[in-house]
């Protein structure tokens, strides 16, 4: 049976929202993105952006207004939105990219229209498709059927909508990471090495511009070769 209600006081540590002022809060529906690292529209749009006091208000925007993510249009309250996510509200001009910070809370970062028209999807999965192609599953749960086979589990792509990937950003060293979990949650830095283990899960040596230090492999989502490629 799915569970309809969710208390503030249960919500992901990562949502920053006030727990103890209202009991309840929306439960995002299933969908590509983890709790963890994802936030029903209705959060968005009443907690974060402030553009309504209660769900009703909240409603009557999702179904008057344009309100898109990743350039479709959302009108479910509970839709979960998540990591790298672009969210448009095109009658107010605003744009903005769902990230994480270094206090482990997501948030929406600001972006100009070049900006809103680009994102960066990790790959999570891939199998090969009859005639040699690929099918790529990436951390949103969106899928891409590509010619290319070099593509890898931990890769990124940086996506243009409406065009689709536009390059493909490898997990090597010396690209540029962000963190998305662990005790440097939300620190961007560089792949100096990967360690390859046999039993437990690799690792990655990160260089940020204070420290070194290793952390486990999937916790680094590659966002760039030298320089990130997206605002964060």
């Amino acid at each position: 049976m799915v569970k309809r209600h969710l208390a503030r006081l249960a919500s992901p540590k990562t949502w920053p929202v006030q727990r103890k002022r209202i009991r309840f809060i929306t439960r995002p529906l299933p969908g590509g993105h983890k709790f963890m690292l994802g936030l029903p529209i209705m959060t968005i749009l009443r907690d974060l952006l402030k553009l309504g006091e209660g769900s009703r208000e909240i409603r009557k925007i999702l179904n008057f207004k344009q309100i898109l993510v990743d350039g479709r249009r959302v009108k479910e309250p509970k839709f979960i939105a998540g990591l790298f996510d672009v969210i448009q509200i095109p009658d107010l001009k605003l744009s903005y990219r769902i990230s994480i910070n270094q206090k482990g809370k997501l948030y929406l970062c600001a972006l100009n229209a070049e900006e809103a028209n680009i994102k960066i999807c990790r790959i999570v999965n891939k199998h090969i498709l009859q005639g040699g192609k690929m099918n790529l599953t990436f951390h949103d749960g969106k899928n891409q059927i590509v010619k290319d086979s070099n593509y890898n589990v931990g890769d990124s792509v940086l996506f243009e909508f409406g065009k689709g990937i536009v390059k493909r950003i490898e997990m090597k060293k010396g690209a540029t990471i962000l963190l998305v979990g662990g005790k440097h949650i939300g620190v961007s830095g560089q792949i100096v090495d990967i360690i390859k283990k046999k039993i437990v899960p690799d690792e990655a040596i990160i260089k940020t511009k204070q420290e070194q230090f290793s952390t486990l492999k999937k916790y680094a989502y590659v966002i760039g070769e030298e320089k990130p490629l997206i605002k964060i």
